[in-house]
């Protein structure tokens, strides 16, 4: 189980292991990365598979310890998650999160998964990927609006929440 103030990074493509390799490797922030299931019908499962995508994380940042020489394994835990929805979302420990980055390679399922995070916790702060500018600009402000609704009679500015909506342009 992660600490609280932990990294979540959802995401089906290399960007998500990149940005999590990095979040460990250069900033040593525990992350969880949430990856769709394999539909290969020849993909391994569990620890094999965990335990390949850290092999390659480490490979690609060209870094195989942290800190002290302590390995990465226990700095990224690899999930699965066919939908991000509310329950999966808490599964993987969003309520406690202090992050949470959504880069899967469709609009559609990183605003819902950001909605239903918002939810899950009002003070978490959201980096979403989205092709659409014009809708992430107003997405950043219904969910900093949403957020500041969570919590009644707390001033906006004491918060500390924000949510960022980046496009491929941007990145």
């Amino acid at each position: 189980m992660p600490r609280p103030g932990h990294m979540i990074v959802c995401g089906d493509d290399a960007l998500a292991e990149r940005l999590a390799a990095e979040l460990a490797t250069v900033y040593r922030e525990q992350v969880t990365l949430v990856v769709p299931p394999s539909r290969r019908p020849d993909a391994t499962t569990g620890r094999a598979r965990a335990a390949a995508l850290l092999g390659w994380i480490q490979t690609a940042m060209n870094r195989t310890e942290g800190p002290n020489g302590s390995s990465l394994t226990g700095r990224v835990r690899l999930l699965e998650a066919a939908v991000l929805d509310e329950a999966a979302l808490s599964g993987m420990g969003a309520r406690e999160a202090a992050a949470l980055a959504l880069v899967h390679d469709d609009d559609e399922t990183n605003i819902h998964a950001a909605l239903a995070a918002r939810r899950l916790n009002p003070r978490l702060r959201l980096v979403i990927r989205l092709y659409n500018r014009k809708l992430g600009q107003h997405l950043e402000e219904l969910l900093d609006q949403a957020a500041a609704l969570a919590v009644p009679g707390l001033d906006p500015e004491a918060l500390d929440t924000s949510t960022t909506v980046l496009s491929d342009a941007d990145t």
